[in-house]
């Protein structure tokens, strides 16, 4: 039976026509690209993928080669490394950037933020956004997904796509809790109390219009045969290293991620090899106390 949903193959994704120049080597990088993506400036400085293709599969993978040692080896016996670019006509200096790898005949992106924002990196600097968010995690999944490279992503498309599909998401595109809750009727007005309640750590410091940031998602997996979504949750401020986990809208049965290493390495061998069937994080979960 095939699988649900739409995805990229490396050829494909080679053949997109708007790329100015693909490489799969460091040293073949453009100065000019290599240069806005290690700068420190905040003018036209770019997403740094030029670090993890001259870090290769052995130095992007090693916290994944420790901790989820299933999707490593998928992996690491994928594609090569591949970075994509594309020259934006305005403003000059930026480009649009894609990196990533075909495993089992699907792309997987690999994401990445500035220079200095990733514990690997040369100059590492803790940004305070970035360190609270990701040390809401376990560690073992933070080294595995948010050390070297911030998430991963499956390709609807060709040219690429912003948000990530299935797969532990990049910081910046962790959904929040008004923007699930905002998707059944009713569910804002009786939820976000109801989280407060059940979680009083996530009450907001400084309540924010722009949204309720200190309860996100990081992970939605593939639908179900009855379509049916499961999302990962976790405090975002808070270093305790608890992951939530909601199936579809059934928000009162929330449940704990009892052994997230584990279920998250099999959900995401799952996903990357293609498996048939659908898989569940419900027998990885705990009632909540």
């Amino acid at each position: 039976m095939p699988i649900p949903y739409q995805t990229v193959t490396q050829a494909e994704f080679l053949a997109e026509a708007s790329a100015d120049g693909v490489w799969t080597r460091a040293q073949d990088v453009p100065p000019g690209l290599r240069e806005v993506m290690l700068s420190r400036e905040i003018v036209d400085r770019q997403y740094d993928y030029y670090s993890p293709l001259k870090l290769g599969k052995e130095g992007l993978f090693a916290g994944m080669r420790r901790h989820q040692p299933r999707t490593a080896r998928l992996m690491m016996e994928g594609g090569p490394l591949i970075l994509r670019a594309r020259r934006m006509a305005s403003p000059p200096k930026n480009w649009h950037v894609d990196f990533g790898l075909e495993v089992h005949g699907q792309m997987v992106m690999i994401e990445r933020n500035f220079h200095g924002s990733h514990p690997s990196d040369e100059n590492y600097v803790k940004h305070k956004y970035y360190k609270d968010i990701e040390w809401a995690l376990p560690e073992p999944i933070v080294d595995a997904y948010y050390s070297t490279f911030c998430g991963m992503k499956l390709l609807d498309n060709s040219w690429g796509s912003v948000f990530g599909r299935f797969l532990p998401r990049n910081v910046n595109n962790w959904g929040l809790w008004n923007q699930y809750l905002g998707f059944f009727r009713g569910y804002k007005k009786k939820y976000i109390p109801w989280l407060l309640e059940k979680l009083p750590e996530t009450t907001p410091e400084r309540p924010s219009k722009h949204g309720f940031f200190d309860f996100r998602c990081f992970l939605e997996s593939v639908p179900d045969e009855q379509g049916i979504v499961e999302f990962l949750w976790v405090k975002s401020f808070c270093d305790d290293g608890t992951i939530y986990h909601i199936r579809g809208k059934d928000v009162e049965n929330m449940r704990i991620l009892a052994d997230p290493v584990e279920a998250i390495d099999l959900y995401c061998e799952h996903v990357l090899s293609r498996k048939e069937g659908s898989f569940s994080f419900l027998p990885f979960t705990e009632a909540m106390s």
